[in-house]
């Protein structure tokens, strides 16, 4: 959606798209918080980095970082993993990790640190609890899986 430049609601947001996951979410907090994770895409209206889920901003296009009291709702589309799959850890992240890209680059951001040092971000994934893998995000915007 970055790179392409795609619309949200008539706009491109204004720190590109995001994808953010959360470990062992509170109960209600999204459509798979009984199996432990929670991933939602979502259009980072007012450039902050963060996945805001709420706010009072009318459109995404008025939502502003400047002023922490006027996000809006970022959602696109939540995600499911296939039956079997589990997050066991990010690296080097706690149980919350966010992840934006900004085109043309891309620009990209982990956990709203666009000064960090870390160069990538790791997602720990076991298949029926045996089989673990990895996939490996990079600031240059590649997505490698070992």
């Amino acid at each position: 959606m970055a790179i392409s430049a795609r619309k949200f609601e008539d706009t491109f947001p204004k720190g590109g798209y995001g994808i953010y996951f959360t470990i062992n979410p509170t109960f209600g907090e999204c459509e798979n918080a009984s199996n432990g994770y929670c991933i939602f895409l979502f259009a980072d209206c007012d450039g902050n980095n963060q996945y805001d889920s709420s706010g009072p901003a009318f459109s995404c296009a008025v939502a502003t970082p400047e002023d922490p009291y006027n996000p809006y709702p970022e959602k696109i589309e939540e995600i499911s993993l296939e039956t079997g799959i589990k997050i066991l850890r990010f690296e080097p992240m706690g149980n919350v990790l966010t992840i934006t890209f900004f085109p043309p680059d891309p620009e990209v951001t982990f956990n709203a640190d666009p000064s960090s040092s870390i160069d990538h971000v790791s997602i720990i994934l076991t298949i029926d609890g045996g089989q673990e893998k990895k996939v490996s995000i990079y600031k240059t915007g590649l997505i490698d899986i070992d």
